[in-house]
């Protein structure tokens, strides 16, 4: 499988040559899960920004009421990338739904990019910051169809 089509659709690298994405992860890790097998679970801390190459992932948080299931992942889902930007633990748990596979991109692999390929590294950033925005509108999209379904219902 060529690097275009293992990566296809993946936000993270729009915009970048095959050679810079294969640059950057020919020495990175694959890791392959079972159904149910936790790859993060909340509380903990990561140095790493992960992208699912098959299957399908859960992510997850506990709440007072029990666990509940904020979104699904699939082939070409970037996670992780808050790790860059801040330090805090994991506000979420990401646990395999079915067999799966995730490539795993230490941080700083990313980061020496600022110094050996500026070019590479301000992609990457703007695709980050793209990410983050989107989830941002999706997540205000999520509150806003609560508080409308919580006022129909009153």
């Amino acid at each position: 499988m060529s690097i275009k089509d293992m990566f296809k659709g993946c936000e993270l690298f729009f915009d970048m040559y095959d050679e810079e994405i294969e640059n950057l992860v020919k020495n990175e890790t694959v890791h392959h899960k079972e159904p149910s097998d936790y790859l993060i679970k909340e509380g903990e801390t990561g140095d790493q920004v992960f992208i699912v190459l098959d299957g399908i992932f859960e992510v997850t948080k506990m709440t007072p009421q029990g666990e509940f299931v904020v979104e699904k992942l699939k082939h070409g889902d970037v996670f992780g990338v808050l790790m860059l930007i801040d330090s805090y633990p994991y506000s979420v748990s990401i646990r395999a739904k079915t067999r799966a596979s995730v490539l795993e991109i230490k941080h700083k692999n990313i980061m020496d990019l600022f110094q050996k390929k500026p070019q590479v590294f301000s992609v990457i950033s703007l695709n980050i910051s793209r990410l983050l925005a989107k989830r941002l509108r999706n997540a205000h999209e999520a509150i806003n169809k609560a508080f409308s379904k919580k006022s129909d219902a009153a």
